[in-house]
């Protein structure tokens, strides 16, 4: 009976070292198995064999754009090039100020095709961005090359000059947002008589406006019509309201900017002997401003002087009370009251000019003149 139950022993040794073995190789097929699997989904996920794409043969079908805002629909520019690149290539349009370098481009959009086009609007759109607004300039065009899921480096096709004569947008402001001041230094012409307009929502109205006789009287109207109920005058202590007289301006001919609030119905004015330019960009701009010459009877004034690299504002009467930098609505060209200072960001020669006829609708266009 000994010897049965230790020779029962061994053979249950032998079955669980067996069965053990059995467990050991089959955990190492596995184990290989899946080791085989690895490298191919890797494979799948690291993508950076993919070649980089290449740009070639890029060209613009003009080398002039003149932009009109009553051809807002045509079409202006186009763009084609060769892409020779793997699937899932995004191409993006790209432009900056001729001459930076691509320092500080922006992007007008992007594609998969070969091509793309603008309408003058859309084009205009972004142009506004780099120049002044009605205004010509030159801006260097390029295409990047993008391939999806690639670690590579973008790919660009050479750059093009084009030159471009940008638009200003205008805003359009209803009777509810404005006064005409027709007056004797117009002849008393409601159609034609100047304005002074208030944002949505606000209580002061502003505007410039030429008074060209030594005693300017006018009225403030509400209305494209002669109509009593919406007509103001003066009724005295600097406030305006109905039934009152002449409106009048003491201080002769001249430029002036004319503002009523009517929260509180006042009105004030102040003449604008001059405007002129101070800042880091003017040659010894702690010293004197340079004076802006007016346009005759006009509200424009320009200046042709050499510029630092550096910034500038537009002041009136030679003090920051009235003073316009870069309204902060990404539209190069239209001055604000609180706008950043204007930059300058190449040395040279300039004509700057300042466009205050249309109230709610100032510009500005800085152009760098080559010397011969």
């Amino acid at each position: 009976m000994k010897n049965l139950v230790t020779n029962l022993k061994r053979r249950n040794v032998k079955i669980e070292n067996r069965f053990i073995t059995v467990l050991l190789f089959t955990f190492f097929l596995v184990a290989c198995s899946k080791q085989a699997v690895q490298p191919v989904q890797q494979a799948v996920i690291t993508t950076a064999a993919i070649a980089a794409p290449v740009v070639t043969g890029f060209h613009l079908n003009t080398s002039t754009v003149v932009l009109l805002e009553d051809n807002a629909g045509v079409n202006a520019l186009t763009l084609d090039w060769i892409g020779k690149s793997a699937e899932y290539t995004v191409y993006t349009i790209e432009a900056a100020v001729s001459g930076t370098g691509f320092t500080n481009p922006i992007e007008l959009g992007t594609t998969d095709q070969n091509s793309y086009g603008f309408t003058v609007a859309g084009l205009n759109k972004y142009m506004v961005k780099l120049l002044c607004v009605n205004n010509t300039g030159k801006v260097d065009i390029r295409v990047k090359a993008n391939q999806d899921h690639s670690s590579s480096a973008p790919m660009y096709s050479q750059s093009i000059a084009l030159n471009v004569t940008t638009y200003a947008i205008y805003a359009s402001y209803d009777d509810a947002h404005l006064f005409r001041i027709p007056g004797n230094y117009q002849s008393w012409n409601l159609a034609t008589a100047p304005k002074i307009v208030a944002d949505s929502n606000s209580i002061e109205y502003e505007g410039f406006i030429n008074f060209n006789t030594a005693f300017p009287q006018f009225l403030m109207v509400k209305a494209n019509t002669w109509d009593p109920m919406k007509t103001y005058g003066y009724i005295g202590a600097g406030k305006f309201g109905f039934n009152g007289t002449m409106l009048s301006i003491f201080g002769g001919a001249g430029a002036y900017l004319l503002q009523a609030n009517t929260n509180a119905n006042t009105f004030k004015y102040t003449k604008i002997n001059n405007w002129s330019l101070n800042g880091t960009a003017i040659i010894r701009y702690d010293e004197v401003d340079p004076v802006m010459t007016k346009e005759s009877s006009s509200l424009v004034w320009s200046l042709t002087a050499d510029m630092l690299i550096g910034n500038f504002r537009f002041r009136a009467n030679g003090t920051d009370v009235i003073s316009f930098g870069q309204k902060t609505d990404g539209v190069n060209g239209t001055p604000g009251y609180t706008g950043a200072n204007i930059e300058i960001k190449e040395a040279g020669n300039y004509t700057i000019k300042l466009n205050l006829q249309l109230a709610g609708n100032y510009t500005y266009s800085i152009t760098r003149n080559i010397v011969q």
